[in-house]
């Protein structure tokens, strides 16, 4: 996730350099043709038409992918809220002397943050599992297509287990089922955003207009200097292909980006706190930014 620092310029232009070698490439040719030849002219009333449009269409477009930016940021701030509800309601309705059974329930939701963003990101590598899941765990997880579902069963099975050994009543066990529900649903919910694709039509439909008003532009700009020329066409060129761009990240918020949702950097402030609960004396620092964005 971007922080709040200066981004390099070096960043930005990255994002767009075949978009902008395009621009330039294409503007300088046109316009030293035009000012050779005296190619056709466009009314610039038309291209101010046609910017407008695009303009439209990407504010249309920049909305709808912040807005599936901002749900899933809401959807790990919530995953936080009910991380450590889980951990807090078990530490509530289980005695004091049930401590090994707390921790390896709080281990194990500290696994599931990790998991499920890593899972997210197209990651199956099991990095964090072997540090807060036994050998039983592991190789019961290890078995499931989705993992972080898993690890959200085994949940349910040591609960059903609390229940069953009289450690808790039924109404808490109906409480700390609808955590485990309510962490299922936020699980749903990010899936749903990294598997619904923005609608390609559209963003194919955009991109093609603006390659068309970099080619139109120049003949709309013949009354004005040769330098002056190329220099609107290649800034208002980068301008509508960088807030192209900004769209197409923003709008995939877990594909491990500068850009995404920093769900790594959640899960280990939900996994100091969760620690802190349990009084364990080691936790691990917050994790370091990357200069401007953070994971």
């Amino acid at each position: 996730m971007l922080l709040n620092k200066r981004i390099p310029v070096k960043f930005l232009l990255g994002k767009v350099k075949c978009e902008l070698a395009f621009i330039v490439l294409i503007s300088s040719l046109i316009c030293f043709l035009d000012q050779r030849y005296s190619l056709v002219t466009i009314p610039i009333a038309a291209v101010t038409i046609f910017g407008t449009l695009i303009s439209l269409l990407l504010a249309f477009r920049t909305a709808q992918a912040y807005d599936r930016w901002w749900e899933a940021r809401k959807i790990w701030g919530k995953i936080l809220s009910e991380s450590r509800s889980l951990v807090r309601e078990t530490q509530c309705f289980l005695k004091t002397d049930s401590r090994d059974e707390i921790e390896a329930l709080a281990k194990r939701q500290i696994a599931w943050n990790y998991e499920l963003g890593d899972t997210l990101r197209g990651h199956k590598h099991f990095d964090r599992l072997d540090e807060y899941l036994n050998e039983e765990e592991f190789e019961y997880v290890s078995k499931h297509m989705n993992s972080p579902n898993g690890i959200l069963d085994m949940h349910v099975r040591q609960i059903r287990g609390f229940l069953e050994r009289d450690l808790i009543n039924e109404f808490q066990q109906i409480h700390l089922m609808n955590t485990v529900s309510d962490l299922c649903d936020l699980m749903g919910m990010s899936e749903r955003i990294k598997n619904t694709v923005f609608p390609k039509t559209y963003s194919t439909l955009l991109h093609l207009s603006i390659y068309v008003f970099i080619l139109i532009l120049p003949f709309a700009l013949q009354e004005v200097s040769i330098a002056l020329e190329l220099a609107i066409s290649i800034l208002l060129g980068t301008s509508f292909f960088l807030i192209e761009r900004t769209a197409y990240y923003l709008q995939d918020p877990f594909e491990d980006r500068a850009t995404d949702i920093s769900v790594t950097a959640i899960a280990r402030v939900i996994e100091i706190n969760i620690l802190n609960m349990i009084q364990e004396k080691e936790t691990p620092d917050l994790l370091e930014d990357q200069g401007f964005y953070i994971k």
